[in-house]
């Protein structure tokens, strides 16, 4: 049995939480260019039969009315392949969550992080993920 990896992102329409954060990126960073934002769940399932995955696919891991489901590999304009390969390698070791203005994480997973008000990615080039 093989470990299967699958992507599922909201549908144009009902992607409201990805438009808002871009909303929140453009107006709290000064990032005037950014367009869109996609937020991805990713999903890596093993010890199962190919059939009973790709079965999953749109039960468990997505809703067919409103995701799209990608299998192994999301497929992203060029320039951010290399930001998203580094998240995505270290996404399920320390998960941040991002609200109201703070950066939560787990104790001791993240090092010289240094928000300041207005902006939680300040220092964002200095971060260590443990």
């Amino acid at each position: 049995m093989s470990v299967y990896r699958c992507y599922s992102k909201k549908k144009e329409g009902f992607d409201v939480e990805a438009q808002g954060l871009c909303r929140q990126l453009r107006e709290q960073l000064g990032i005037d260019g950014l367009q869109s934002v996609d937020i991805l769940n990713r999903y890596d399932v093993e010890r199962i039969d190919r059939e009973v995955y790709q079965r999953a696919k749109d039960i468990v891991f997505s809703e067919p009315q409103v995701d799209l489901v990608y299998d192994e590999d999301f497929p992203m304009p060029r320039m951010a392949g290399a930001f998203f390969a580094l998240f995505n390698e270290q996404a399920p070791i320390v998960p941040i969550l991002f609200k109201n203005g703070s950066v939560l994480t787990q104790w001791g997973q993240l090092s010289g992080l240094s928000p300041v008000r207005g902006n939680v990615f300040y220092g964002f080039e200095n971060w260590i993920i443990s």
